[in-house]
């Protein structure tokens, strides 16, 4: 929101505020459809990205061959992608919309699809 000029002291609150009422007041379709939605905007990343043109052959140089230095000041940052990345609450979630979901066992085929699916793109 800080792009917008709002500043985070007024945003953060208000937006864990929706969270919560959302989570804690909605069932669990809509709460499903409002963060599939506020998911759906992280697509603009992407757009941000080409809309950045970067040199494509460093973009995949680094891909393949990534050139980084752990030590003190970078240690954090990777701490922090990997934990919010993979976090063991990630997994609960999963298995919690599975069983209010009712998926029948037959299936389970599409949730794991959908688990390998979210996995590469995180």
């Amino acid at each position: 929101m800080d792009v917008f000029g709002i500043t985070k002291y007024l945003s953060v609150p208000l937006t864990a505020l929706v969270v919560w009422i959302i989570v804690v007041k909605g069932n669990y379709k809509t709460t499903e459809r409002v963060f599939l939605l506020f998911s759906f905007c992280l697509l603009s990343y992407i757009v941000s990205a080409i809309l950045a043109k970067p040199d494509w052959a460093q973009v995949g140089l680094g891909f393949i061959k990534p050139d980084m230095h752990i030590n003190k000041i970078t240690w954090p940052w990777v701490l922090g992608i990997v934990g919010t990345t993979i976090a063991p609450w990630m997994q609960f979630y999963m298995q919690s919309a599975v069983i209010e979901k009712r998926i029948k066992i037959e299936d389970y085929k599409f949730v794991i699809w959908d688990v390998i699916i979210g996995c590469v793109a995180t």
